[in-house]
């Protein structure tokens, strides 16, 4: 019995030992890691360019003082165009009561107003309420606001400016403004941009070419389709003969002689037909026909140019370029894909694809074409 109580006894202080030595480690494992100061990982090399962020102040820190003259033109935005003018007007206007006795006498252009535009059927609302809605006698066919308050200044009456039209005249302005940000300042960008494009694509496609003459190759075949795509860009961005008049034409309406001796593009002879064919297609507005470059049926209707884009030849061609860009798809998927409404098998897929993908490398991989693309679209 004594030998069993001394058993147990040692168990017991076997196991105070052990848990006192378990407490121990623990509590010196907990401050030995609080007391470790863990370095910071090291910064990371971003080697990769950036777009430029709008607004950004220091987009371009990184450049040098030359590289960054040679970008000013490009970081232009609408606020850019913008110059504050100093307002000083304060607006008084003498309140009258309602409803107003003896109009007629009381209202102090009653009399010339009347005698141009007749308000005998008003005179008892405009007595209530101080104004009232009467048809257009001076003008009827006249059915819009800006044509509305011409006929009035016209006729030497008073006009009363309401805030939808001071809204929509700022809409207007700010899209002749636009307007002429596209043709003075996206025009000439987007021109280099694709010039710039269109000679890398060509490099690449001439030494494929060389290399592999009339051999199935989808790099090079890739290449070549990049090429017609950049190439019909730049050709519909090209003013015609009937597009170019003397410098002095009037509001930039056409290109001036020097314009037309820059802006022009060199197709090369093996892409000539292509090209020519698919600015055919655009310019005669097709319904639905397949497109000699991109293999695939387009609805040409789209290229029918808007009013507001007639008022100038370059912002004609600025306009159908801007939508061949817009419009030209390079699928990510092809019929082999269970894809019942995709444009092209898998081959001629493989080919606009990896095409894409050379385009994107080229912007991603030169700061200069991305602040270009940058100045257009962000």
């Amino acid at each position: 019995m004594t030998d069993k109580k001394i058993i147990y006894l040692l168990i017991i202080i076997i196991l105070i030992v052990m848990i006192i030595s378990g407490l121990t480690w623990f509590i010196y494992y907990q401050f030995s890691n609080l007391s470790t100061v863990t370095a910071p990982p090291p910064a990371l090399d971003n080697t990769y360019g950036s777009l430029p962020q709008a607004g950004a102040g220091n987009a371009t820190d990184y450049l040098s003082d030359t590289d960054q003259q040679s970008l000013a033109k490009e970081k232009q935005f609408i606020s850019s165009y913008y110059q504050a003018t100093d307002f000083n007007l304060k607006p008084n206007v003498k309140q009258y009561n309602l409803p107003i006795i003896d109009i007629k006498e009381n209202v102090s252009n009653y009399r010339d107003f009347s005698r141009k535009l007749n308000l005998d059927s008003a005179l008892a609302k405009l007595s209530s309420n101080g104004f009232t809605v009467v048809s257009n006698t001076l003008d009827p066919k006249i059915n819009d606001w800006e044509n509305g308050y011409k006929i009035i200044s016209q006729n030497n009456l008073p006009i009363f400016i309401t805030a939808d039209s001071v809204f929509g005249l700022y809409q207007d302005t700010m899209q002749l403004v636009y307007k002429e940000i596209e043709r003075d300042s996206f025009y000439p960008s987007l021109w280099s941009l694709l010039k710039q494009l269109q000679t890398q694509a060509r490099q690449r496609y001439e030494v494929g070419r060389q290399q592999y003459g009339i051999l199935n190759n989808t790099v090079t075949d890739a290449n070549r389709l990049e090429l017609a795509y950049l190439s019909v860009a730049l050709k519909l961005m090209q003013p015609d003969a009937t597009q170019i008049k003397d410098a002095l034409n009037v509001n930039n309406k056409y290109f001036s002689p020097t314009e037309g001796s820059t802006y022009v593009v060199s197709v090369p002879d093996y892409l000539q037909n292509e090209v020519d064919q698919e600015i055919k297609l655009i310019k005669l507005k097709s319904k639905s026909v397949k497109s000699p470059i991109l293999l695939y049926a387009k609805d040409y209707r789209q290229y029918d140019i808007p009013a507001e884009y007639t008022t100038s030849e370059k912002l004609k061609n600025y306009y159908l370029t801007i939508s061949w860009l817009n419009d030209a798809l390079f699928p990510l998927w092809s019929t082999a894909n269970d894809c019942r409404n995709c444009l092209l098998d898998a081959e001629d897929q493989k080919i606009n694809f990896v095409a894409a993908a050379y385009i994107s490398s080229d912007i991603a991989n030169d700061q200069t074409l991305k602040n270009r693309w940058a100045n257009i679209y962000k």
